[in-house]
């Protein structure tokens, strides 16, 4: 990476983008951008940033049929149903202390047409299961779209970038850019590729109040003054207490709260949290309370969706992001901007009974502290959720055991794993599954021991269910409640227990409700009853989830199913990091642009701890470079006895994924600190002598390890 600076302006040139930091660019720690002038607003400065994407011979187009998919290495996809399926790269670039975000300008410096004529595949359609009539006119929507688009030469996408919201951690600022390498004219076939993008943002220092860490405290639990007693009479807080949180208890009459600006409590709530996030470094906020007691927020990206989200994403006030068009109407697609990135991790405990928070919080201790093999049993049920052409649609076959089929593949590598699929009717799963079913479903999950549920069928608030395509009359396409069957498979009143509480993700429409339903919730019931309690954290959707017609892409609440499991299993992730930095990473990489986009992002919750672990592992680290060699500007030439480094030297530490931040260390003095993996530090000062590097790993726990080495340094 080469830095330019002229006239109070960086130029940043990326000749290899850093994939594995979704190419985090840094611009901290530059002096000539006035720093010292941050107590007053002074004119408009800004960042230059040119990123050098693949040469042309590198990107890989790939045959279907008779269309052609571009294909970038980690790079997501451009969803707007029935529109050219269009890669696309999002990226995170911090902005310098004090700064605050004026306006954004693309530009490209390299472009080329690609040789040949293409047709571009279209993005997949969207499926609601839980209405046929939306699904519909779902169907009509994508069907206008591709008309519309390619028919037309207009290209597509019409621009090479786009801000998509922002980011705060800890006290470093971040604008959140999607890049778009290339433009498509569908009509003509021609495509374009920008190998050389220009980005610059506009900023403006403004006066930034001093904040300080008089207290602090990384878990919040926000609750009502008649439940305190139920909280503090458990086992939870001495558990969390011991794994390192530092606790605090919050009731919504608590000055804390009502003396905080907002139009109701909810907006009180959200906006102590915003004051205080910083201030306390907070991760972890947890509900406790149904939603008449600490409310959800309700937003409307088409009809009402009620979410604990609001309360994660805390970059900017209600009037700048959940309700930026100031009519009321919060989260409304295309005209509110939420960025969907959690500034801290939030779940609830959705009762207000007495009883059943004292045993949920202890059934969560409980399940913390087992360590036994079980943790690594899942139990998987797919039914199918949509037939090929059901009612006429012309929509493919979607089974529910595809996406849980890629969990298992991709992450589940030597564990045990019981799985059940559709296996009556005409039109079956072609996974080989377990017959699914009820009896068999809900006996397997009572007799057995498994750390993780995952199902994917049609919800309902008491319940999820198959669909079989029982008979035909003679016309080939499955139809209504006459050839169609539609039997649970899991309800609240089905026969299981506690003795092996599950973490369950339902890829299910309603299961989260937290309205009173007449036949019972099933996401409240599964974590809070202890006559029925199989879930010690249930992940699920207050309203409809829509998925996608493929998969992959991962996209929908499918995507949201499998980054779960990715982040849960692979980074030892807590419930609500998983959740959270999952379904963002869907949003990031095929993000629909579409209203059930934001109705799903909204529409996924936690009911459960926030903090909660599959496994409680300490952290490791180890330092990989140096190593026992001799160093010439970070230049490796010959073995030696210890490192010996002439110049400026890059340490590279290797570090446990569920690592939040590692510190680096001379001679005991603190030098970086590194929160984005992979972590390193540039060595740059001059030594002469012998020192100690020392780095230390921290997890969200707060527990930490540590390694050292000595070197011998000179210039």
């Amino acid at each position: 990476m080469v830095i330019l600076i002229y006239n109070q302006e960086v130029f940043i040139i990326v000749k290899k983008l850093n994939l594995t930091k979704k190419l985090t660019l840094f611009i901290v720690g530059l002096a000539i951008l006035s720093v010292a002038s941050a107590h007053a607003v002074s004119d408009e400065k800004s960042v230059h940033i040119s990123i050098f994407l693949p040469p042309s011979s590198e990107i890989g187009i790939e045959k279907i049929g008779e269309w052609d998919k571009i294909n970038m290495d980690e790079c997501g996809y451009l969803l707007s149903p029935g529109k050219p399926m269009m890669p696309l790269k999002r990226v995170l670039i911090e902005l310098p202390p004090y700064a605050e975000y004026y306006g954004i300008e693309f530009s490209t410096v390299e472009k080329m047409e690609l040789k040949g004529n293409y047709r571009i595949i279209p993005s997949p359609e969207i499926i609601l299961p839980s209405s046929i009539e939306k699904t519909e006119k779902l169907h009509e929507e994508w069907e206008r779209n591709y008309l519309n688009t390619y028919s037309s030469d207009d290209v597509y996408p019409g621009e090479i970038g786009k801000v998509k919201g922002f980011l705060t951690k800890g006290n470093k600022n971040y604008v959140i850019v999607d890049i778009y390498p290339f433009q498509y004219h569908p009509a003509s076939g021609k495509l374009f590729y920008h190998s050389h993008i220009d980005v610059r943002i506009i900023y403006t220092y403004t006066l930034s109040e001093t904040k300080t860490r008089d207290e602090t405290y990384n878990y919040i639990i926000i609750t009502s003054k008649n439940l305190y007693d139920a909280i503090i009479s458990t086992d939870f807080i001495g558990w969390k207490s011991s794994l390192g949180y530092r606790i605090k208890i919050v009731n919504v009459t608590d000055e804390l709260i009502s003396e905080q600006e907002g139009k109701d409590l909810a907006q009180k709530i959200r906006n102590f949290l915003r004051n205080y996030y910083e201030i306390w470094g907070i991760k972890y906020v947890l509900i406790v309370g149904d939603y008449t007691t600490v409310p959800m927020r309700y937003c409307y990206p088409y009809g009402e969706v009620p979410t604990d989200a609001y309360y994660a994403d805390l970059s900017f006030s209600d009037e700048k992001s959940w309700d930026s068009d100031g009519d009321g109407r919060y989260g409304e697609y295309g005209e509110d901007n939420p960025d969907f990135k959690a500034e801290v991790y939030v779940g609830r405990i959705p009762t207000n009974d007495i009883e059943k928070i004292k045993y949920t919080l202890n059934k969560i201790v409980s399940f913390e502290k087992d360590t036994g093999e079980w943790k690594k049993s899942a139990l998987h049920a797919g039914a199918i959720l949509f037939f090929e052409n059901q009612d006429n649609s012309g929509y493919p076959f979607v089974d529910g055991a595809r996406g849980l089929n890629a969990i298992e593949e991709d992450f589940m590598n030597g564990w045990n794993v019981s799985h059940y699929s559709e296996q009556e009717g005409i039109m079956p799963s072609s996974y080989k599954w377990n017959a699914l079913n009820e009896e068999a479903f809900t006996n397997d999950w009572r007799n057995g021991e498994y750390a993780i549920v995952n199902w994917e069928g049609h919800g309902a608030p008491s319940g999820v269910s198959r669909l079989i395509w029982q008979w035909d009359d003679g016309d080939g396409v499955p139809e209504g409640r006459n050839e169609i069957r539609q039997p649970s498979f899991f309800n609240t009143y089905s026969n299981v227990d506690d003795d092996y509480p599950s973490i369950v993700f339902a890829v299910s429409c309603n299961v989260g409700r937290p309205e009173p339903d007449e036949y019972g919730n099933l996401g409240i019931k599964m974590l809070t009853d202890p006559t029925f309690g199989c879930g010690v954290a249930v992940l699920s959707a207050t309203r409809g989830a829509a998925v996608s017609a493929e998969f992959p892409p991962y996209a929908g609440a499918e995507g949201f199913c499998y980054f779960f499991n990715k982040y849960i299993i692979e980074k030892n992730a807590s419930v609500g990091e998983a959740l959270y930095e999952g379904k963002f990473e869907v949003h990031s990489e095929y993000a629909w642009e579409h209203y059930l986009e934001y109705q799903n992002l909204f529409d996924y919750n936690l009911y459960g701890d926030p903090s909660m672990k599959l496994i409680r592992n300490p952290p490791k680290i180890e330092i990989i470079e140096p190593d026992n060699y001799i160093y010439v500007f970070d230049f490796k030439l010959l073995p030696f006895f210890k490192p010996l480094i002439f110049g400026k030297k890059v340490v590279e530490v290797q570090a446990s994924p569920d690592t939040e931040k590692v510190e680096f260390y001379i001679d005991n003095k603190l030098q970086y600190v590194d929160e984005i993996p992979p972590y390193e530090w540039t060595w740059e000062k001059f030594a002469f002598g012998k020192y100690e590097i020392r780095v230390i790993a921290y997890n969200g726990d707060g527990r930490k390890a540590e390694d050292s080495m000595e070197v011998f340094k000179i210039f």
